[in-house]
């Protein structure tokens, strides 16, 4: 995903999931961790997960991208 024209509002949403993803994989494999629990965790919907990356490993490389 194109960080560069996003709204302020898109960057909270995408860094929120990167932290929840983060917070995830100290406790478990990635394998183990789903879309849902990573969208419980920062109290978005799974809808909104998808409309901003396809899966959770594009979630790891974004987060990555942005050094967290």
């Amino acid at each position: 995903m194109d960080m560069i024209n996003e709204t302020g509002k898109g960057v909270k949403t995408k860094y929120r999931l990167a932290q929840s993803m983060k917070e995830c994989m100290k406790t478990m494999s990635v394998d183990n961790i789903t879309v849902k629990q990573i969208t419980e965790d920062c109290g978005v919907t799974r809808q909104t997960f998808y409309r901003n990356f396809m899966d959770k490993f594009d979630l790891i490389n974004c987060g990555a991208v942005i050094r967290l």
